[in-house]
């Protein structure tokens, strides 16, 4: 058609009938059909956006231990918790004492309150896991002359360095958990506050801790669920020294 010759009137009656079909398709429901979709779409994505930060979000490993949780995947599994620091803002102290013996590294962590004898090599034997339910009251822990008199001491020589605070008293009530560690060489309060722990489905590891008394750098500890242990050198600077047992 030749809009050129087409009747004005006709122009005209054609128009007003496109906009009276635009007028009723917009005051139906017919659009809502088409935009529904669209609506919950977009409503959607707004409502995901909001509620994302209440979302709990599963646990990562930390920095300090990814090194560690690479070569031990397999068998720790995933993390079930963030990591947390072994020092409680709240209590006195330094959070964590590491003492070097015969055949166990010995370990407490204030937080979360445990006793650990970590054999020195693979042999076979597990490391020993106690609650410190004695050190939590001072009025438990033994002087250092009265270490040497209790029952399961006795027999050490007197150069022999012995543990103190809870670990003495779980060592003088079950000596058979313990006297297998030996005699210490060094035992030190250290300062803890960029030691951690991280939970996993099959362990724990905690770090970083002392290779050695001499600034000799650092390891992170690995105790399986099973009993079982292993340690891997890290890049982690190694926790100063605060107090050492003489």
């Amino acid at each position: 058609m030749n809009l050129l010759r087409q009747d004005p009137a006709e122009v005209t009656a054609g128009g007003i009938k496109w906009r009276r079909h635009a007028a009723e398709w917009l005051t139906s429901h017919a659009w809502a059909r088409w935009l529904e979709p669209l609506f919950i779409f977009v409503g959607g994505i707004g409502v995901g956006i909001w509620l994302l930060p209440l979302i709990p979000q599963a646990p990562t490993t930390d920095a300090i231990f990814q090194q560690a949780h690479t070569m031990y995947a397999g068998r720790l599994g995933k993390p079930t918790a963030e990591a947390m620091h072994v020092t409680l803002r709240d209590k006195q102290g330094h959070g964590v004492i590491q003492g070097l013996f015969d055949s166990a590294w010995l370990v407490w962590l204030d937080n979360p309150g445990k006793l650990y004898a970590i054999p020195l090599e693979d042999n076979g034997r597990k490391f020993v896991d106690k609650d410190d339910t004695f050190s939590m009251d001072t009025t438990w822990a033994y002087s250092s002359a009265e270490t040497r008199k209790r029952p399961s001491f006795k027999g050490m020589p007197t150069t022999c360095l012995l543990p103190a605070g809870g670990f003495a008293v779980s060592w003088d009530k079950q000596p058979n958990e313990w006297k297998w560690a030996g005699c210490g060489k060094w035992y030190c309060e250290l300062h803890g506050e960029n030691v951690l722990f991280q939970d996993f489905e099959n362990g724990r590891m905690i770090g970083p801790m002392r290779f050695g008394y001499g600034d000799v750098g650092s390891q992170i500890f690995i105790l399986f669920k099973d009993g079982s242990h292993s340690s891997v050198r890290s890049d982690q600077a190694s926790p100063q020294i605060w107090n050492c047992i003489p």
